[in-house]
């Protein structure tokens, strides 16, 4: 049989519903092409995602999901991610509601397989090829791919490594697009809330054709998407942070200590009535107020991020002979993809431990404010706290804190230029008496990913104090003692004191650039050595190279980390090489027998040699059973590994600034508190003192929710491996002609989990060392905590990364599909019935476990719960359960879909600890999606729909969603629910 790759796309385009329900295992539904048949007599070999081997029957012994062309259509959604979201089996990852703490790019995340490394255990391909990455880490940034040209996209879970290699612990997600286009097509979709805002537009022309008596094709797309701003001050959910530990009557609203003017917090403070103060603030004109509002930090943040994309896509393919067909693959893209949080923030000191010194005789600002001046020398130039020498004209201010809202919110620009190329080509081998079909596959491939990111409005900490340093020179005019750099003097004291040329000194632009580099060698072979009785035993073996590289260049002010935490990185350049060979066997073992109409076992093997890990070894063995027509079983046991990617093996020294709650400050000094993490109130104070915190301050000293964290990479990393299984199967009885019934059960053990320790988890295992042996001497997690001797906040916390722990998911998919005409159902005909059809389709998973173990003898259930270690700033929360329902009706031209999202409850993880949580728990959350398509003639398309008809709100979790305050961006999971409310699509296709 020729080796016929065009004819195998168009067979699966065209094949009937019923076959291609018999793939889909538990994923949302698939093109309905319901009356055509396969195109040719003969049985095209068909490849399904998860194995190398084409099989003529559709059938795959892994779970596989596939979405066609129709319901990407029908969903309303523009970008992959929201597309891909909806699945049961995708958790929450990065996309265009992430503004804190992501990366601009946009990903996928099979199984929630942990929050950081999640999407990078999830292998994404394109048209069964590994895809470029975006970053370092080795994710695919979704927004790279050209969405129009998709034909269908199928996802496989469970692990895939022994048939694509590394990452594919998870599973892969297969983009496969369209190589047979023909004529001119241009789309074009428009989205907008009902508020008017957070409009979207997409654009795109494609261009194909067929030369040389059909023999080749090629195709030109091209993209334009827009995605504009929604700040969170734009919906009451987001508007304002809230948080729900001390507050009976339900959440409280959460401002900043960091308020504009700055604030000083240190016990006993003077004022100039005579009163006294812990926290004093200043007005406008410097004078000094007591206990001042704090800042609401939401406003201007985004809940929708925007994004612009410029994409252009050409492919071509030309038949020589049966012997071979050469392609060609030439992508390009260019997103912009913009964050903005609020107003930088300022403490003095900030991971460190120099308290700012402040000049109030000569800084002209202050010394002409008698007000001011007299309460910082009566409080900060006494010769106490820190204060080298009484009376010596500089206030010595151990814990200042400002927020720059003269600079504007803070703003980082990414910019994401990818380049990936491609040329292969397959055919037929010719017959040389072994066996018999033999065919080949080869390709190279070369990706390229530049990301530049420009930080605009991140103050420094060291031109901050150059600048308070001020004096006036001999003309009378403000300057600063060490005018390098171009100082301008400031006041500090008092919203407005910075001038324009301040604010450009303390804010200086930042620049950080990273350079990845992909290139790849795959040639596969696949045949039949054999015919048996029950059929041909087929194989595919092959051989790939794989060579990564990537560059991360941060400037000078990113390197000395001038520009606070979070903002500061060391750079980072490495790579690694692999090379592997794989192979793959299915042994047809009954056919047409009592109680087995089918039985086939299929194994898998690859050997990789890293230059990095050295040799890894993965496999698969596993089968099908169809003991009569219509009912068949289906299992897998894979083992799947992921190699330590560029950033984990090499990544330069890196500060970030994760939600964290810490254990010593003044709202965690309770009983309540303290049980939680196993301790008495006493030993809570003992713990604090031993690490460094002055026994004065136990209790006073207001902690940021925000901690700096120092991640760097390992190169002694190994690889982490993976345990799954997969059983399953697949019903359509010949009673009910349309119905489709599948589950199936998986299980993942991730074990030497690459990973950091999670920061509240170093917290928590320090205190049970503390607890067991009285000290914190010997406890590495103690050793990690390092604090300031000032008033013994965290100055920083040491994060290696380390092969430390392991991740375990356990749960059922399922899917439900029942097509069938109308009239066979109504008792009476006329118009909308006769000759319409309507299909009832539910998907759906079950988690029955999602625990991660950061250590060995510590486990954290995630299973339905928010808070803890489960979620926070860049965590995702992951439901028990999660259902999608269709109700699709279409009759001659029109066809329409009402779409049911379900999402069951998640559980505080502080439910048992305290009485007083906003939100003990969520309810059962559900959107409702309609949306409808209308040929107007053979040639014009015209669709539209509302997406979250009944505009419903997303639960309220506070802020970081953690039950104890945390650091996200929108009051709740942006990620899992709809933030934005109601939204409105429209859009057309014009075909010549």
């Amino acid at each position: 049989m020729a080796f016929k790759k065009l004819q195998m796309r168009r067979a699966l385009l065209l094949g009937s519903a019923a076959t291609l329900l018999a793939v889909s295992s538990s994923g949302v539904s698939v093109a309905q092409d319901q009356d055509d048949a396969l195109v040719d007599d003969e049985v095209e070999q068909i490849f399904v995602t998860g194995s190398r081997i084409p099989r003529g029957d559709l059938v795959s012994t892994s779970p596989i999901a596939v979405l066609g062309e129709q319901d990407i259509l029908f969903s309303g959604r523009v970008t992959l991610e929201d597309v891909l979201n909806e699945l049961p089996q995708v958790a929450p990852s990065l996309g265009g509601t992430t503004n804190n703490g992501g990366t601009g790019a946009a990903t996928v995340d099979l199984r929630a397989l942990n929050a950081i490394s999640g999407s990078q255990r999830t292998l994404v391909l394109v048209n069964g090829r590994r895809y470029l990455a975006s970053d370092a880490e080795g994710r695919v940034d979704l927004n790279s791919i050209p969405s129009a040209l998709i034909n269908r996209i199928e996802v496989v879970t469970g692990g895939a490594s022994a048939v694509y290699g590394s990452d594919a612990i998870a599973g892969a997600v297969n983009f496969i697009l369209r190589d047979d286009f023909e004529g001119i097509r241009a789309s074009s979709q428009y989205t907008i809330s009902d508020e008017g805002d957070g409009e979207t537009l997409n654009v795109n022309v494609t261009m194909g054709s067929n030369f040389a008596d059909d023999r080749g094709n090629a195709a030109l797309f091209v993209d334009y998407y827009d995605r504009k701003t929604l700040l969170a001050s734009e919906r009451p959910l987001t508007a304002v942070a809230r948080d729900d530990i001390g507050a009976p009557a339900g959440f409280i609203e959460l401002g900043s200590s960091r308020i504009p003017g700055g604030q000083i917090i240190q016990p006993n403070q003077v004022l100039p009535d005579g009163s006294m103060a812990n926290a004093v603030g200043f007005m406008p004109d410097g004078t000094p107020v007591a206990n001042p509002d704090s800042f609401n930090f939401q406003t201007t943040n985004f809940i929708q991020t925007p994004l612009q994309r410029f994409l252009i896509h050409g492919q071509a393919n030309y038949e020589v002979n049966r012997h071979f067909t050469g392609f060609m693959e030439l992508t390009y893209s260019n997103n912009q993809v913009d964050q903005q949080l609020a107003q930088d923030a300022n403490d003095i000191p900030d991971g460190g431990d120099a308290p700012l010194f402040v000049p109030y005789m000569e800084n002209p600002f202050i010394a002409d404010n008698a007000v001011l001046s007299a309460f910082l020398g009566d409080n900060f130039d006494q010769g106490t706290n820190l204060d080298a020498v009484a009376g010596d004209g500089i206030a010595t201010i151990p814990d200042f804190r400002r927020r720059m809202t003269e600079n504007g919110p803070r703003f980082e620009d990414r910019v994401f230029n990818s380049f990936r190329a491609m040329v292969g080509g397959y055919g037929e081998l010719p017959d040389f008496g072994f066996g018999q079909n033999w065919n080949y596959e080869f390709f190279y491939s070369f990706a390229t990913t530049n990301r530049t990111s420009i930080l605009n409005s991140f103050t420094s900490d060291l031109r901050i104090q150059q600048a308070v340093n001020a004096t006036t020179d001999a003309e009378g005019n403000p300057v600063c003692m060490d005018p390098s750099g171009d100082c301008a003097p400031i006041g500090l004291f008092g919203e407005g004191s910075i001038s324009e040329a301040a604010q450009a000194f303390i804010a200086p632009q930042a620049i950080e650039s990273e350079d990845t580099e992909q290139q790849i060698f795959n040639v596969s072979f696949t045949g039949e050595l054999a015919e048996l009785d029950a059929g041909p035993l087929s194989v595919a073996f092959g051989y790939e190279f794989r060579d990564e590289e990537a560059k991360n260049e941060p400037d000078l002010f990113l390197q000395t980390g001038e520009l606070g935490p979070g903002n500061d990185n060391d750079p980072t350049e490495g790579g690694f090489q692999s090379s592997e060979i794989f192979g793959e066997v299915l042994i047809p073992v009954l056919a047409d027998k009592t109680f087995a109409k089918s039985l086939n076992i299929e194994g898998a093997i690859r050997v990789a040699d890293y230059d990095t890990v050295g040799t890894t070894f993965t496999y698969k063995a596993g089968g099908d059973w169809t003991p009569f027509e219509g009912f068949r079983i289906r299992g897998l046991f894979q083992r799947a590994v992921r190699a330590p990617n560029v950033n984990e093996l090499s990544q330069g020294n890196s500060a970030d600034s994760p939600s964290f709650s810490d254990i010593c400050s003044a709202a965690q000094i309770n009983e309540g508190a303290a049980a939680g993490f196993g301790l008495s109130l006493a030993q809570l104070r003992d713990l604090c003192i031993q690490q460094g915190v002055p026994a004065s301050q136990v209790g006073i000293f207001v902690a940021d929710s925000q901690v700096l964290a120092i991640t760097t990479g390992n190169p002694n990393l190994t690889e982490e491996t993976a345990r799954t299984a997969t059983i399953g199967f697949v019903y359509t009885p010949e009673a009910i002609p349309g119905l489709s019934i599948t589950a199936d059960y998986y299980r993942i053990r991730v074990d030497d989990a690459i990973d950091d320790v999670n920061l509240q988890t170093v917290q928590s295992l320090c205190a049970q060392d503390f607890a067991a042996s009285g000290t914190i001497a010997g406890s590495v997690f103690c050793d990690a905590i390092v604090r300031s001797p000032i008033n013994g906040a965290i100055s920083r916390i040491v994060q290696p990364r380390l092969n430390l722990g392991s991740e375990f998911r356990e749960g059922i998919d399922w899917q439900i599909d029942y097509s069938f005409e109308l009239a066979n159902l109504l008792p009476f005909g006329g118009f909308a019935v006769d000759g319409a059809t309507m299909r009832f389709f539910q998907a759906g998973n079950y988690t029955l476990s999602n625990e991660t173990s950061p250590i060995e003898g510590e486990t954290i259930d995630c299973n339905g719960i928010f808070g803890g270690g489960c979620t926070g700033l860049g965590d995702f929360a992951q439901p028990v359960w999660r259902l999608n329902n269709n109700l699709d009706y279409a009759v001659g031209k029109f066809s329409a879909r009402v779409q049911l999202r379900i999402l069951g409850k998640l559980t505080n993880a502080f439910i048992d600890d305290f009485d007083d949580l906003g939100t003990p728990e969520t309810g059962v959350e559900g959107y409702l999606d309609i949306a409808f398509n209308y040929d107007v003639t053979e040639n014009i398309q015209l669709f539209a729909g509302v997406n979250n008809a009944l505009d419903n709100e997303a639960p309220l979790l506070g802020f970081g969603f953690t039950g104890r305050g945390g650091g996200a961006d929108a009051n709740t999971d942006p990620s899992l629910y709809d933030v934005i409310g109601r939204v409105f699509f429209f859009g057309g296709t014009l075909n010549f």
